[in-house]
C-alpha cells in the first residue's frame, strides 16, 4: 500500500484550518504523489491499494470544495487548472481510471469559466450520470447502493445547474429543468 494517509491528513488539516491556498497546493501534490506511486509500483487493480483509492477520492472531493470557495485566491484556482491538466495525463488516472476529476473540473469552471462553459460541463456530467443511473436501474442485477450514489450525484448536479441559471437571470430555463425532472 502506498503511504498516502499522512499526506491526506496534512491536506485535510489545511482544509479544516481554511488555509485554502496551501490546501490547493497540498491536494495537487497528493494527487500527483499517488499517481506516480501507482505507476512506479505497478499496483493497478491491486486490492492492497484500496485505501489509496479512498483517500484519492476524498482529496478530489475536498479539493473541489476548496477551489469552489470564494475565499480561495483565483490565482490558486488557475494553478490548479494548469496542474490538473498535467495530473490527468498521468497513467494511473488516464489509462487506469484511478480517479475521475468531475468535482475538481466543475469547481474550476465555476470559478474561472463563463456561465455557458460551466453549464455545458454540468450538462455533460448530468448526461453521464443519467445514463449510468438508467443502466443500473434496468440491470437485472440491480445494485441499490450504486444506483443511490448515481441518483445523489445527479441531484447535486441539477441543483448546481439551477443555482447557476438563477444567478445569471435565466429563470425561464429553470422551469424546463423542474418540469422535465
Amino acid at each position: 500500500m502506498i503511504q498516502s494517509y499522512t499526506k491526506y491528513k496534512q491536506f485535510h488539516s489545511l482544509v479544516v484550518a481554511k488555509e485554502n491556498g496551501k490546501a490547493v497546493r497540498s491536494g495537487l501534490d497528493f494527487l500527483r504523489l499517488v499517481a506516480e506511486e501507482y505507476s512506479r509500483l505497478e499496483v493497478y487493480n491491486n486490492q492492497e491499494c484500496d485505501g489509496d483509492d479512498f483517500f484519492t477520492y476524498q482529496v478530489e472531493k475536498e479539493l473541489a470544495q476548496v477551489l469552489r470557495d470564494e475565499a480561495t485566491p483565483i490565482e490558486s484556482v488557475a494553478v490548479a487548472q494548469k496542474d490538473m491538466a498535467e495530473i490527468e495525463k498521468i497513467e494511473a488516472y488516464d489509462d487506469y481510471c484511478l480517479c475521475f476529476f468531475d468535482h475538481i473540473r466543475e469547481a474550476i469552471n465555476f470559478r474561472l469559466a463563463d456561465a455557458d462553459t460551466y453549464l455545458a460541463d454540468l450538462d455533460k456530467q448530468i448526461k453521464h450520470h443519467t445514463y449510468e443511473y438508467k443502466k443500473l436501474v434496468n440491470d437485472e442485477n440491480f445494485d441499490q447502493l450504486s444506483s443511490l450514489f448515481r441518483f445523489e450525484e445527479l441531484g447535486k448536479l441539477l441543483i448546481k445547474k439551477i443555482e447557476c441559471l438563477w444567478t445569471h437571470g435565466r429563470e425561464n430555463e429553470v422551469d424546463g429543468i423542474i418540469v422535465s425532472a
